[in-house]
């Protein structure tokens, strides 16, 4: 080095560091800045070079000039400066930059440092830090980096890649925290100042994880992080959810001997707040009050806004009368957060009380406490009270801003108050407070669930005409309104303009795509757009996945819904209540009772307990499925697990009671559900039918009243209806008739279901008359009659042999317009056909045929029964034949005639073929057609046949009912099988069936015709302890069968109980007695009860004469 060279040396130490001039052959000269000496200061900055001038300055940058031509700029500022007695440090990085040797920019630079009324800045700092970086001079950066956080300068993030290049460390500033161990090393050594900001940038920057590390690198070495250091890690983790990492640093805070101050303690708050742990918040607000740390105004707001935001409301409103008794005044901030939150829960009288409060306590409203308010009122419905703030509002010299008026727009549309929200909008553009997107979307979202897709699209249009441009909002309102109409190209025409004007979709307008579809029946089309979603990059929620799951259940893709909710787990969805809700809903449905259930107690293992949806989910399932008890013991248990029942969880328990007749517990419930809830339609409509069709009709009558005189409403039409019905069933027609005037009164044409049921009630009292009286005076009142109406009366009416007025009803129904169906012609076929007037049902069936109404089975089978009473036995079998080929359904209903008819034309072969023919057509014989069957064999005298066919019935699980039994026992009882026909009868008997009046009467007359008169009497004796009372009957045949043996004495008796029982002797019973004074001998005595019987009227017969005595 030559002497007129400078000569620099810098020694470094871990905490201080300490220039050094020194010149070659003892100069004073150091470059062009000299000192004669040095001067060191221990654990600081020394050099020795003295106070210079500008003017050398000027002459540094004059001689650097002559190689730069640049740096003539820099000298005129400098001169400025010097002539403002003034140095900046945009100057000094200027100067820094001019040198090519980084030794005389470090001179320069400390320098400066020297100079009155100047202070390096980070710039200035980093400036050096990369001058001496380029050169490798990693002892100069770290005395550098040294005196940076000495003079508490802020190390930024371009001192950190300054440090991080020249230590070869690739990457940004998240390398800092795995470089800290080379940068000590190599002597850059950061100070607890240094660490905290460093851990504050990371933060700001988004690396947690890695000012964590910086965190636990700094306790390692000993320093103490400050308090601001503690609140920036906590807000970070805070914001990531981690409240244990909060706890956590709190405990290492106390532990390092830091008290946490009422801003920690704040943020704590907020953070569990946030994080819906609100009892952990107050746990800290206890802790904070035993460490003596005073609450501020923003630290109870922030707790009452955590216990809003949980719905707590009442603790919070505790929580303000506690601030204001310890003399801390709240503010509008505060009043603002439970204003809001109350408005937000639909507490609008207490939001309304608070507001009260606010003024009368002093408190200025702000313009968002105004708009706060405001729109609590306006979600509450109380639009006028709105409107007087509003004045108010105005009258205290605040504007209503944007903010204001959308709230007001918005509580007008939810109130139906179109033309007043209309005004606003206007009033908005005359005040200079031009509308948004999300005004223009509050009206087209109203529009849309209105159903007025045309007004809705219209109104984004004029949105973009004004030069508005929609967003995401905008377009998601609009899709879904054309959505709710089912206008899918116009759906998707939206969806693709919004991605050409650059707009992404987010998981909403997706959700709202998916649900057009589904309501469109195009699941397959939902479930694309999912996978669009997926593929744009946009991450399905629990909402995409829930309407997926709720639309392939419905549309039954049972499987496709349960791969659904298990790649929801997949993808770390966790199921929501409403997942569940679906899932147990649609398994209930299934009658899936045991899997339902299954999840149902998982929900709350999961850590998702069943709401009160859920609950009502799992009991209506458990009650179609007959699982009542279940479903009322789940019921029961619901308070205790925090869930409590609702009106629509009574209505379910009641209805599932009602099902399984259990109508005294039904009652009871209706009972309970009284002492909490108001019965609704719903209840009436599920508890009075069921009451009705179980007869209880004074506790009926007794719940329809008190539901009128409480609610001032009549139950729905169908409860009306049941109760009409049920008075009718148990012949209170009179009571019936009292509640048709009252709703006819009180509702008019609406209730057409009661005038049908009092129709039918009265049509089964017989009093047809009158039924087509109320159907003509109802029609009067309005009443709208259809087709239903109009085929009960008509069918009543053909079955009370009133034909013409039938006939006069059909042709009224043609006129009015309401069509004639199979059934109103079915009702006249049957007619006709009992009256044996089979060619005019045949011409009404051409009519039938003309009006463009095809026959059914039912109409087929009716005209076959009609054609054979009518002894058409071999038309009927045409007709048959017809229906076999055009393919309709074949019944017992169309066999059954048949067979009978066959069978009484004693056609029994024939019969016989169509009976093995319906069982090869898979039409399975019922009891009837076999007691038809049997009845053709046994009249025919083939007993076999029929006994046979009688144990076919019953190996084929079908039940014999009393008829068969009848047609069994009277069939063997002809050919003199009496004891086989006694055991027929024994057997009926202990089947559990009772025997009437017929059976009794033919078993009688076979054991007496056996002459088995001491099981007949017992069986007479039977008979009249049963509750059956003989008949004439029963009488005749005991008196005749004994009179034919010589049993006079006995026939006498049953003789004089006959007249005792009052019955008046027909030619039967005269023949008897004839016959058996003719067999006797008794001449006279014969004569005498022929005399007897000319004397009472009674017509002898051939037989009266031939059981005379000869000489008559």
């Amino acid at each position: 080095m030559r002497p007129s060279q400078s000569k620099l040396t810098l020694t470094h130490s871990t905490r201080s560091c300490t220039y050094r001039a020194g010149v070659g052959g003892g100069s004073a000269t150091v470059g062009h800045f000299g000192s004669k000496r040095g001067r060191k200061t221990s654990g600081s900055l020394s050099f020795n070079l003295c106070s210079m001038k500008v003017s050398c300055v000027q002459t540094v940058l004059a001689i650097n000039a002559h190689s730069n031509p640049k740096i003539n700029t820099t000298c005129t500022s400098i001169h400025q400066a010097g002539t403002a007695s003034g140095l900046t440090s945009n100057h000094v990085i200027q100067v820094l930059k001019s040198y090519s040797d980084p030794r005389q920019a470090l001179g320069f630079f400390f320098w400066a440092a020297r100079q009155k009324q100047f202070m390096h800045t980070t710039y200035s700092y980093n400036s050096m830090l990369e001058i001496l970086g380029r050169t490798r001079m990693v002892k100069e950066m770290a005395c550098i980096l040294d005196l940076m956080q000495k003079q508490r300068c802020r190390l930024n993030s371009q001192t950190y890649l300054i440090i991080l290049r020249n230590l070869g460390i690739a990457g940004g500033l998240e390398q800092v925290p795995s470089a800290l161990e080379k940068m000590k090393k190599s002597g850059l050594i950061l100070s607890d100042f240094a660490y905290n900001g460093l851990i504050g940038l990371l933060i700001k920057s988004g690396f947690r994880k890695e000012a964590m590390v910086v965190y636990r690198k700094m306790i390692s070495e000993g320093l103490l992080p400050s308090l601001k250091c503690y609140s920036v890690l906590m807000g970070a983790c805070g914001e990531m959810g981690d409240t244990g990492q909060v706890m956590g640093l709190l405990a290492e805070m106390r532990k390092l001997g830091l008290r946490p101050n009422v801003y920690t303690f704040t943020l704590c708050i907020k953070i569990h707040g946030r994080a819906g742990k609100v009892d952990a918040a107050w746990g800290l607000w206890r802790q904070m009050k035993e460490e003596g740390c005073k609450p501020d105004v923003v630290l109870f707001t922030t707790l009452m806004d955590a216990l809003c935001n949980a719905g707590r409301l009442d603790e919070a409103t505790a929580l303000l009368k506690e601030m204001r008794s310890n003399k801390c005044r709240p503010d509008s901030i505060t009043y603002n957060t439970l204003i809001d939150k109350y408005g937000d829960c639909g507490h609008v009288d207490a939001a309304w009380e608070l507001w009260k409060e606010m003024i009368a306590d002093g408190c200025a409203p702000t313009v968002v406490t105004f708009t706060t308010i405001i729109n609590a009122l306006c979600k509450g419905g109380k639009i006028e009270e709105a409107l007087a703030v509003l004045d108010e509002m105005v009258e205290r010299g605040s504007s209503p801003n944007l903010y204001t008026y959308n709230s007001l727009i918005g509580g007008l549309l939810k109130n139906n108050r179109l033309e007043d929200a209309q005004k606003f909008f206007q009033v908005m553009h005359n005040k200079g407070c031009d509308p948004t997107s999300l005004t223009y979307s509050l009206f087209i979202d109203y529009h849309g669930k209105n159903g007025e897709a045309d007004e809705a699209y219209e109104m984004f249009l004029q949105m973009k005409k004004k030069g508005i441009s929609p967003n995401v909002v905008s377009f998601n309102v609009c899709i879904d309104s054309l959505g709710r109409v089912g206008r899918i190209k116009e759906v998707n025409e939206l969806f693709e303009e919004m991605k050409q004007i650059g707009l992404s979709p987010d998981v909403i307008t997706y959700n709202i795509m998916i649900c057009c579809y589904a309501k469109a029946g195009k699941v397959d089309e939902a479930i694309g757009m999912t996978l669009k979603m997926i593929e744009s990059g946009c991450d399905p929620d629990t909402v995409t996945n829930n309407t997926l799951i709720d639309i392939l259940y419905k549309e039954d893709r049972t499987d496709e819904a349960w791969e659904m909710f298990h790649k929801m787990q997949q993808m770390n969805l966790p199921p929501t209540v409403i997942t569940y809700n679906i899932l147990v809903d649609g398994l209930g449905k299934d009658g899936k009772v045991k899997e339902a259930i299954e999840l149902f107690q998982r929900m709350r293992e999961t850590g998702c307990p069943p709401n009160v949806i859920t609950h009502n989910s799992m009991l209506s399932g458990l009650c179609k499925n007959k699982e009542v008890d279940l479903a009322f013991k789940i019921m029961q248990e619901m308070t205790e697990n925090g869930c409590y029942p609702d009106e629509i969880t009574y209505n379910i328990l009641i209805d599932g009671f009602i099902k399984t007749n259990r109508i005294d517990e039904a009652c009871q419930l209706f009972e309970d559900m009284k002492k909490k809830f108001s019965p609704n339609l719903v209840t009436l409509g599920t508890l009075l039918p069921g009451l009705a069709k179980a007869g209880q009709m004074d506790y009926a009558l007794r719940v329809f009243k008190e539901f009128y005189d409480v609610m001032g409403l009549l139950p729905g039409d169908v409860a009306c209806a049941a109760l009409i019905d049920g008075l009718g069933r148990v012949g209170r027609l009179d009571e019936a008739i009292l509640i048709y005037e009252e709703m006819l009164a009180k509702g008019g044409s609406q209730y057409i279901y009661v005038v049908r049921s009092l129709i039918k009630s009265l049509c089964r009292a017989g009093r047809v008359y009158d039924a087509h009286k109320v159907f003509e005076e109802s029609k009067v009142r309005g009443v709208a009659h259809d087709t239903i109406a109009y085929n009960t009366l008509i069918d009543w009416l053909c079955k009370a042999d009133h034909m013409h007025i039938a006939w006069d009803l059909f042709k009224q129904m043609k006129k009015s317009g309401c069509n004639p169906n199979v059934y109103t012609y079915n009702a006249f076929f049957d007619a006709l056909g009992k009256a044996g007037k089979m060619d005019d049902a045949f011409k009404l069936l051409d009519e039938m045929r003309a009006r463009g109404c095809k026959m059914n089975t039912v109409n087929y089978n009716t005209l076959i029964s009609g054609l054979v009473m009518a002894g058409r036995v071999d038309e009927a079998i045409d007709l048959y034949g017809h229906m076999v080929k055009r393919g309709y359904l074949l019944s017992p209903s169309t066999y059954g005639p048949l067979i009978d008819g066959l069978g009484k034309a004693g056609r029994v072969f024939e019969a016989n073929h169509f009976f093995q023919e319906m069982v090869e057509n898979g039409c399975r014989p019922n009891c009837a057609v076999y007691n038809i069957l049997m009845n053709a064999f046994g009249k025919v005298g083939d007993v076999d046949e029929a006994c046979q066919l009688f144990e076919r019935m019953v190996a084929e699980g079908i039940k014999p009912d009393v008829k068969s039994y009848t047609i069994l026992i009277d069939s063997l009882c002809m050919v003199d099988r009496v004891d086989e026909a006694f055991h027929f009868f024994v057997e009926l008997k202990s089947s559990g069936l009772k025997p009437d009046t017929i059976v009794y009467d033919i078993i009688i007359d076979g054991l007496g015709k056996a002459e088995k008169f001491e099981e007949a009497f017992k069986v007479f004796e039977e008979m009249k302890n049963s509750g059956s009372v003989p008949n004439l009957f029963a009488y005749n045949s005991l008196i005749g069968h004994l009179g034919k043996v010589g049993m006079m004495e006995e026939a006498g008796e049953v003789y004089a109980e006959l007249l005792s029982r009052g019955y008046e002797p027909n030619v039967a019973t005269y023949n008897a007695l004839i016959r058996m004074f003719s067999i006797a001998g008794r001449v006279d005595r014969a004569y005498a009860i022929f005399e007897e019987m000319m004397a009472s009227g009674c017509e002898p017969n051939p037989l009266t004469y031939s059981n005379l005595p000869n000489e008559f």
